[in-house]
């Protein structure tokens, strides 16, 4: 009878894990006394190990490189957190000043608070009248922008800031043109109405229907420079509210509105802001008196 054929040598991947592996001793000793077959199947498995290898290598990299660039997203929106944060503090460092400075000379300047009755009455009628201008500001745009109060219901304080017409909206990877609409931008919210299309646009540019409405609180707002070889778009504004990102290039005839609306839109976020700290402060200082009189 014939012996059992001996198995063909194989290389086995563990070995290299152990410490102090020798690649001279370990072939040496795996192919003493291999035929030809067997060096060509010795060889043939390394082959194999080595494109497998190199295909896990390939796809921890992928893997790996998708998280660094998810880790770099994260790190861009933490520093500009950071950095509006900064801005609002130096606001709101000078907005205090500027108050302390304002009740020091009513203070020193009438002692018998005859002025300061009189000043609260105007104050108080001015509110009122502006009241009454932003509540007509706000029911024009219920006209004009087609399901607008449906986003932007009448609320106390609420107003328009600026209403800037024809911006294209643009594709975030391409900058290709996709529509035409208009910016509305208010002391909290910042709404996008899509122009209409026909007779109705001719008749009346302003007329448009909402398509998107975000609070101020929850984007940020940076204007761009259009270096692209697709476009021949020079400006644009990007919004972005987490991984939601949109972009909007202004009328070519109205190149420096981008800057403008920008502008605008930081002092809005600024005035927000304070206004909230200002709704918190107050709110506390009225639950810390109900918890006194308890």
């Amino acid at each position: 009878m014939r012996g059992q054929s001996r198995a063909r040598p194989t290389f086995d991947a563990s070995a290299l894990a152990g410490r102090g592996f020798d690649p001279e001793q370990y072939i040496a000793t795996s192919l003493a006394g291999a035929s030809e077959e067997d060096i060509q199947s010795f060889y043939d498995s390394l082959r194999d190990l080595q494109a497998s290898t190199a295909s896990e290598l390939q796809s921890n990299v992928f893997e790996n490189y998708a998280s660094f660039v998810s880790l770099s997203h994260e790190i861009s929106n933490l520093t500009a957190d950071l950095s509006n944060l900064s801005t609002l503090l130096v606001q709101f460092s000078n907005l205090t000043q500027s108050l302390g400075n304002v009740v020091q000379k009513d203070s020193d300047g009438d002692p018998t608070g005859y002025s300061r009755e009189r000043r609260g009455a105007a104050r108080r009628t001015s509110v009122n009248d502006l009241a009454q201008i932003h509540s007509s500001y706000l029911q024009e745009l219920w006209h004009f922008v087609e399901g607008s109060q449906k986003f932007l219901p009448a609320q106390p304080g609420r107003h328009v800031i600026r209403e800037s017409l024809n911006w294209t909206e643009l594709n975030a990877a391409t900058w290709k043109p996709i529509k035409t609409v208009h910016l509305i931008l208010l002391n909290d919210h910042l709404l996008v109405a899509a122009k209409k299309r026909g007779k109705a646009s001719v008749l009346q540019p302003r007329h448009s229907v909402a398509d998107r409405c975000w609070n101020l609180m929850d984007i940020e707002v940076i204007e761009l420079d259009g270096d692209h070889d697709i476009t021949t778009t020079t400006h644009a504004i990007q919004i972005r509210r987490g991984r939601e990102v949109a972009v909007y290039a202004p009328p070519e005839s109205s190149a420096s509105e981008c800057a403008l609306f920008v502008q605008a839109y930081r002092r809005a976020n600024i005035d927000l802001h304070n206004q909230r700290r200002q709704n918190d402060e107050r709110a506390l200082k009225s639950m810390s008196k109900i918890c006194c009189r308890g």
